[in-house]
């Protein structure tokens, strides 16, 4: 076992303590090291034992690796362009990775990996961030001999200064180390240690109709009633309006940030109420968008209580001061409110700005936990109230935030051709039963002028607008979506024609049934090819295979070999029956399309035990 030990930097000194529980004249560090399998978890906690105030600008839990050469797995993320990861070998400078202040995934992501060069065998290494984090990666030069290395994980010491009185005590971030033997397979072994976490949500995910890349801020009553139509027709089971819905009086919804009444002169013009009221009896539950922690410094929220917000001067707007319990209450509150006032059962919160520094020397973490806390009891009191956590397009999606939000944005970008990279580098960090896809599309009914009418055409978005588009085949966008917990739906859905409606109602219905299924899968990439990508969703001994292809150059069969089958089951495939091992290791054929116009198709084959 790699040896795990706590290393500061405290009132003017460092520490570097290797036992599990040791005290000092200055603070005692306890830690708890729990293997399971393969993954060993580390939660450690600092106690001031002594009579004076301490100030920590370091603490960090350590893991000491022997000497290399090692190299390392590292995601860099932004908006748009989410979970891109690659290995690099390990240098002399070392390793530092990090974000922005309070958006935990925006710049790196919580998770690195290390391996020697030339093996396959390896550590993954996880955070569970409260507030703001650091992993730090260096070599421990000594002389000329070959260094071991350190690998530093925890709170960011950026501009740590973080107090402890007398009697106090702080409760570091958790720490995931999971030791692999090959990194292609590690993350549905992640998965499957996930699933046994009694902390990440349980609760069903509905089939939703979010109304952003319909018409984005531009909300009229008539047309959402045409889109709740439609969406009762194909089967959704949510119904989310976006931004546009809030702020009084103040147009648009940038600058109403913070205001949380709704509009009286546009969109619903005062009457929300009547349009969820409408919602619930087309047997669909109501849902808003939020964005609760950024305010814009010009609501009246702001002006009443100015002492309650931090500016951000990288935003140019405010947060609140969580850690004061006044602040706080009123926090919590409008959330209540919402959820009350118009009997929410979803809520999709957004966080579209960095937080700033933290004036207080705690790097958020006082800040964070507020949060946290605030919304677990909001949930808590709302046992069937889904809430979806987009963050930009997960800019703050990590292990932590599954503990607390049922359901994750994976990306602002709905174009499922472009988000292969993104999908394959999240599921190697989070669970893929709590990730989301929209399915963003229109119908242009007239049908292409080249076709004389008769061929509809489906359009999807170039990536997080509208600003480009381009046509696709629908099947195959319903199946590179069917690929977590929640099938979400967007874009002017009433637009649909009838037999569009019927193949998303097609394959709606088939999620209903696996839906279960879905929220308990371990994902495998078969194949990862720039033209041709196979995704395997496997739980107990049951898979779906998607089977993603360009049919310009794709020759006229396939084979797939799947995996985590059970060896003596038997599966039927078309008119043939071959037991798990059969397919296990020869195989089965896929007869693909080949066409030199079309781009991207999709292929769904589900492999059930007889």
């Amino acid at each position: 076992m790699d040896a795990i030990s706590f290393y500061g930097f405290c009132n003017g000194k460092t520490y570097s303590i290797g036992s599990e529980t040791e005290s000092n004249d200055l603070f005692e560090f306890s830690m708890e090291s729990i293997p399971d399998g393969n993954f060993r978890r580390v939660k450690a906690t600092l106690r001031n034992c002594s009579t004076i105030p301490l100030v920590f600008h370091r603490a960090f839990v350590r893991v000491t690796l022997p000497p290399g050469p090692w190299e390392v797995f590292a995601q860099y993320n932004r908006w748009g362009t989410e979970d891109n990861g690659r290995w690099s070998p390990l240098n002399g400078q070392g390793v530092l990775l990090g974000h922005r202040h309070g958006r935990t995934t925006e710049g790196n992501t919580p998770f690195c990996a290390v391996r020697q060069i030339g093996h396959n065998e390896g550590i993954n290494f996880h955070i569970y961030p409260i507030g703001n984090w650091r992993i730090r990666i260096l070599p421990l030069v000594q002389s000329n001999s070959e260094p071991a290395v350190a690998v530093d994980l925890g709170i960011s010491d950026e501009e740590l200064a973080f107090p402890l009185q007398p009697g106090e005590q702080w409760k570091l971030p958790e720490i995931l180390i999971h030791h692999f033997e090959d990194f292609e397979n590690s993350s549905a072994e992640l998965h499957r240690y996930l699933l046994e976490d009694p902390q990440i949500s349980r609760r069903q995910l509905p089939v939703a109709f979010n109304t952003w890349f319909d018409r984005f801020d531009n909300l009229k009553v008539p047309h959402l009633l045409e889109g709740l139509a439609a969406a009762k027709e194909v089967g959704c089971e949510a119904f989310v309006v976006d931004a546009g819905w809030f702020g009084d009086e103040i147009p648009g919804w940038f600058l109403c940030i913070g205001n949380w009444q709704e509009k009286t002169k546009i969109a619903f013009q005062g009457k929300m109420k009547d349009f969820a009221d409408k919602v619930r009896e087309a047997g669909l539950a109501f849902g808003v968008w939020m964005e609760p922690e950024r305010i814009h410094p010009d609501i009246a929220i702001v002006k009443e209580h100015p002492d309650w917000f931090v500016f951000i001067p990288e935003t140019g707007f405010m947060r609140y001061k969580l850690e004061l319990p006044e602040v706080a209450a009123y926090f919590e509150s409008e959330i209540e409110r919402l959820i009350n006032t118009y009997g929410l059962g979803y809520m999709k919160t957004d966080m579209n700005a960095e937080l700033g520094s933290d004036e207080t020397g705690c790097e958020l973490y006082n800040y964070q936990s507020t949060f946290y806390a605030i919304i677990d009891r909001i949930r808590k009191r709302h046992p069937d109230f889904i809430l979806e956590n987009c963050a930009s397009g997960a800019l703050r999606t990590d292990l932590e935030t599954m503990r607390h939000f049922d359901v994750h944005f994976p990306s602002d970008n709905v174009n499922p051709w472009t988000m292969f990279g993104t999908m394959r580098g999240l599921w190697q960090r989070a669970l893929p039963g709590r990730i989301m896809r929209w399915t963003a599309v229109c119908e242009w009914k007239e049908g292409l002028p080249f076709f004389e009418g008769k061929r509809p055409g489906i359009v999807i978005p170039g990536e997080a607008t509208w600003e480009e588009y381009e046509f696709a085949d629908l099947e195959s966008v319903l199946i590179a979506n069917f690929s977590g917990g929640l099938y979400g739906f967007t874009g002017d859905i009433a637009s649909l024609g009838i037999e569009s409606r019927k193949l998303v109602a097609k394959y709606i219905d088939l999620f209903k049934r696996k839906r279960d299924f879905m929220a308990r899968t371990a994902t495998h990439w078969l194949e990862d090819g720039e033209r041709f990508k196979v995704i395997e969703f496997e739980h107990n001994h049951e898979a779906i295979i998607e089977i993603f292809y360009h049919p310009a150059d794709a020759v006229s069969e396939r084979i797939i070999r799947p995996v985590k089958l059970d060896p003596k089951a038997m599966y039927c495939i078309g008119q043939k029956t071959c037991s798990g091992t059969e397919l296990m290791k020869g195989g089965f054929p896929v007869a693909l399309e080949k066409n030199m116009h079309w781009k991207w198709r999709a292929k769904m084959i589900r492999l059930e035990p007889q």
